[in-house]
């Protein structure tokens, strides 16, 4: 140490030759320190003698030196108002810091103390590292360890860089860290993704100076990517009483985002993510970008923001947050056991315990939904088509089912139904199934599968339209066998019509009743089966027929019944009804 230094120690240095000193500080006391501190013991006994001698004439005590003498003892009151100066003592020991002589890559820190450095802090960089965060009273050792430290930031190595302020930190005595240091290592934590350890040294960094502008700046900055507003705000208002800063940019940056949030709890989805593209310009981090993820989903779909979440893992690999949306909307575009299978892997990676939570719930979930439609293919390979309608609606009922996957469940279900006759059931299933459902060859079976619901409820001209989709598709043999048949009905439908007109204009004809007893289409035998009447009954029957039969079948008569029973009449009321406006057509006007 520099002599001219050792006359300059201020007052508080005389907690050092305290006995109670040693409590807060480590024994591997350097060598300056105590010789520096040898040299005061004596200069401050002379003084205190000369000062007692003229006071009066009181001989002057011999002076000693150990830090059990009488003059080195203070009240606890004295004591405790030296300790929170602990951290100043290496820097009335060291004399100037570096910075003050403008030293410092960044030409934005300061070291602590220094109003000028302070007030630097104000338009530097947040991500910029503070250069002022050596002491004269760092080792070289410890200086190379952190150059080596900011060249691993600056190449973007921010886990090594951080581990190297922390050999830094964890082998300097509390009083001779710079809060510079500290703040820095917070920035490595931000950019590795553990906000929660950037937070708490960001603000560590300010508790060290209040008047350290770069650190507060640092501590809003987090708090603002982990959506902490209100915390923010206090921070800013509680630093802002000691320090002339304004945080305009900070206060801009919170009311963007707190203008994110009530649009998007108020489902104002498209103007939300305007909010929070307008606060990415401001704050690119991980977090903000995770949250414009869901956002894109909601807007956009799952595999825009799939594709947008694997970019963004590009530019921040390994953020937990992010990994966890990713394998998320995966499983939310799943629709096989072979996909959900591909995906589990994704949901076991490593992360920190404040998501190791979350991935496993994900993980449970993909795990279920593989053994469940495990389970449905080995049903409906059996063909147990009761069960398998059973197990579909049970699996339906799971919240967690995504719509790609629901969309499958709902064609096995369409098809079980088609099985048991419950023709409108599955038509309704294959329409939402095709709402949901990718790919062409799967969006053909479920229109041939309508289809064929379609052909046994006699509506032969919207079967026809939905078979010659399913060929556009996906040509199918069952597709033109279904085409063919239809077309055939078609054919001998519209020649039984010509006949009949051939009839009427002959003079032949009669009663439109008279005319329907001689069609002997397959067509109209079915319709009138379906009414419980002969082929050929006339319009009054056929009213008659269907008021008894609707009546009976009607929903509302069997509300007190099983939901079986129920499930029952409300399919048998749905067919007895399409026969009937089927044929009314046909055989009035």
């Amino acid at each position: 140490m520099d002599d001219a230094a050792c006359p300059s120690f201020p007052a508080k240095v005389l907690l050092a030759c305290d006995s109670r000193f040693h409590q807060f500080v480590d024994s591997s006391v350097c060598g300056d320190w105590e010789a520096a501190l040898r040299e005061w013991r004596e200069q401050k006994c002379v003084a205190v003698s000369l000062g007692e001698a003229q006071r009066s004439a009181v001989p002057v005590p011999e002076a000693d030196s150990g830090p059990e003498s009488k003059l080195t003892q203070f009240s606890d009151e004295e004591f405790l108002n030296l300790t929170r100066q602990l951290e100043e003592i290496t820097a009335a020991l060291a004399g100037p810091s570096p910075s003050s002589s403008g030293a410092g890559a960044s030409g934005c820190g300061a070291a602590e103390g220094s109003d000028v450095g302070d007030a630097s802090g104000t338009t530097c960089d947040v991500y910029v590292l503070d250069m002022a965060m050596g002491t004269t009273a760092l080792r070289d050792e410890q200086r190379n360890v952190c150059q080596r430290a900011v060249e691993m930031y600056m190449k973007g190595n921010y886990s090594g860089s951080a581990k190297a302020f922390s050999a830094v930190i964890d082998t300097c005595l509390p009083t001779m860290l710079s809060p510079a240091m500290i703040s820095n290592r917070a920035m490595c934590y931000m950019c590795c993704g553990s906000y929660k350890c950037a937070l708490r040294d960001a603000i560590r960094s300010c508790e060290m100076n209040n008047r350290y502008v770069l650190g507060a700046r640092r501590v809003v900055h987090i708090q603002i990517c982990t959506g902490k507003c209100a915390e923010a705000r206090g921070f800013i208002s509680s630093f802002s009483k000691g320090c002339e800063y304004n945080f305009e940019e900070e206060l801009a940056q919170l009311s963007l985002f707190e203008s994110y949030s009530a649009l998007f709890d108020n489902n104002e989805h498209t103007r939300a993510l305007k909010q929070l593209n307008a606060l990415l310009e401001r704050v690119p981090c991980a977090p903000l970008e995770a949250l414009k993820v869901q956002l894109v989903a909601i807007e956009e779909g799952n595999q825009t923001a799939l594709l947008y979440a694997a970019d963004l893992l590009k530019r921040y690999p390994g953020f937990p947050e992010l990994l966890y949306w990713d394998v998320q909307l995966r499983f939310l575009e799943c629709s096989t056991e072979e996909e959900l299978r591909a995906i589990l892997p994704l949901s076991c990676v490593e992360v920190c315990a404040d998501y190791s939570s979350r991935f496993r719930q994900v993980g449970g979930r993909i795990q279920q939904c593989i053994e469940l439609v495990h389970q449905l293919e080995c049903i409906h390979t059996a063909q147990d088509w009761p069960r398998l309608t059973e197990s579909c609606t049970a699996t339906l009922r799971r919240p967690f089912i995504g719509e790609r996957l629901r969309a499958t469940v709902l064609s096995l279900r369409a098809r079980a139904f088609l099985h048991t006759n419950q023709l409108y059931d599955c038509i309704d299933d294959v329409g939402i199934a095709l709402q949901s459902v990718e790919g062409d060859k799967k969006r053909a079976e479920l229109l041939l599968l309508k289809a064929l619901c379609e052909e046994k409820l006699c509506r032969w001209v919207d079967a026809m339209k939905d078979v010659e989709k399913s060929i556009q598709r996906h040509c199918s043999p069952e597709a033109i066998d279904l085409l063919r048949r239809l077309r055939q009905r078609k054919r001998d439908f519209n020649q039984e019509e010509k006949k009949e007109k051939r009839e009427k204009g002959r003079g032949r004809g009669g009663e439109r009743e008279t005319c329907a007893k001689e069609v002997k289409s397959d067509f109209l035998l079915e319709l009138y089966g379906r009414l419980g009447l002969p082929c050929g009954a006339s319009p009054v029957l056929v009213r008659k027929s269907y008021r008894a039969l609707a009546m009976k079948w009607h929903p509302d008569k069997w509300c007190s019944e099983s939901d079986q029973k129920q499930k029952e009449a409300e399919e048998k009321f749905k067919i007895v009804k399409a026969a009937y406006d089927e044929l009314i057509a046909l055989i009035s006007g």
